[in-house]
């Protein structure tokens, strides 16, 4: 039995699960992989996932707010200030995890949040799977992972999708292409924006399970993407107002050229 829940709107969960009794196909399930990609993790812990570091913001001079850019421009800024952009997952423990609450206080007060997190993610588009020998080129935007790069375990199965922690993000003109630094295969991607999963430990990106215990509630992230091919760099939002579940919320299918909170992490 596929659990879903929905932290946004309580009638939604019943849009849910009527979306899933309409599909013809099982749902994917969320099953622990260990890491593939150009480089093979040594454990099945994300070793550059942040925790235990904080956030610096970086201030525009000109007008003493926070600065805000898109993913290229922001990972430029965070360099020019030593900096790295922060990963998902210290963003999700900032949002949701153990972070203390005055931490996130002091950010969503200088109006940190959306901000752009370090990680991209690439998936199919919805209810499809990564071709042998194709680039994955992004249905909106252009942005590309070429084929060269695609692990082999990734091709040809639906449900998959790329967490990558880049090198870099090489430009021309308004496309461009991701060089990984490394790459985990995730199983289970949601197709249906705005759905709920359960968070893999290692990304905290929401992944559908098929469960037959309900999981807290604190596992729960719904998931934004578009019904496309994705190759987007995550973004992670903050309400100001407190709104529960916009913390919970992770981002997807932002534009990289959106203007979004810049802030980093020290590189050791």
């Amino acid at each position: 039995m596929l659990m879903v829940h929905s932290l946004i709107d309580p009638k939604k969960k019943e849009v849910v699960l009527q979306r899933i009794k309409d599909r013809k196909e099982p749902f994917c399930a969320a099953k622990p992989e260990p890491e593939q990609g150009r480089i093979i993790l040594p454990s099945s812990t994300y070793a550059e996932n942040d925790l235990g570091k904080e956030i610096l913001v970086i201030v525009d001079w000109n007008d003493r707010k926070i600065l805000k850019r898109s993913y290229r421009d922001a990972a430029t800024a965070a360099a020019a200030n030593n900096l790295r952009l922060p990963s998902h997952v210290l963003h999700d423990e900032y949002l949701v995890g153990t972070v203390s609450s005055t931490k996130l206080n002091e950010l969503k007060e200088k109006d940190y949040y959306p901000a752009w997190a370090r990680e991209i993610i690439a998936y199919p588009e919805k209810d499809g799977a990564f071709e042998s020998g194709r680039d994955i080129v992004d249905s909106e935007t252009g942005w590309t992972l070429r084929a060269n790069y695609v692990p082999p375990e990734a091709i040809g199965v639906k449900g998959v999708g790329l967490f990558i922690d880049p090198e870099s993000v090489t430009k021309e003109g308004r496309l461009a292409t991701v060089i990984p630094k490394t790459i985990i295969i995730l199983r289970g991607i949601i197709q249906e924006s705005g759905d709920i999963g359960r968070v893999d430990p290692r990304t905290r990106i929401p992944l559908g399970v098929e469960s037959f215990d309900e999981p807290p509630q604190r596992e729960m992230r719904g998931f934004y993407r578009i019904s496309g091919v994705g190759v987007r760099p995550l973004v992670r939002h903050s309400d100001n107002r407190n709104d529960f579940a916009e913390n919970y919320a992770v981002r997807a299918g932002d534009q990289p050229y959106a203007a979004r909170g810049v802030g980093g992490v020290k590189i050791q």
